[in-house]
């Protein structure tokens, strides 16, 4: 499923670590733009994209989760992300 030009615009024009930057471009890839923005990709798929060790990984959706731009919902067998670039 490509990434959207709504997603990738807006992530282009980001001020962030390039790690942050990585790891949301890669979640805004699996996202679908009719679900508003909600992709569920593991942090093993993130980080074969990536080439981002999982740590890096974690510390990125932390920081984005901070910043507002990511929404976290956790579960036992994945976690759900939902982009928010309204405020970026």
């Amino acid at each position: 499923m490509p990434m959207s030009n709504k997603y990738i615009n807006t992530i282009r024009g980001l001020e962030l670590p390039s790690s942050q930057k990585f790891v949301l471009w890669v979640i805004a890839d699996h996202a679908n733009e009719k679900n508003d923005g909600l992709s569920w990709p593991s942090h093993a798929k993130i980080q074969a994209d990536t080439g981002i060790s999982k740590s890096t990984i974690i510390r990125s959706i932390k920081e984005l989760e901070k910043k507002a731009i990511l929404r976290v919902t956790r579960s036992k067998h994945f976690n759900k992300y939902q982009i928010n670039l309204r405020g970026a």
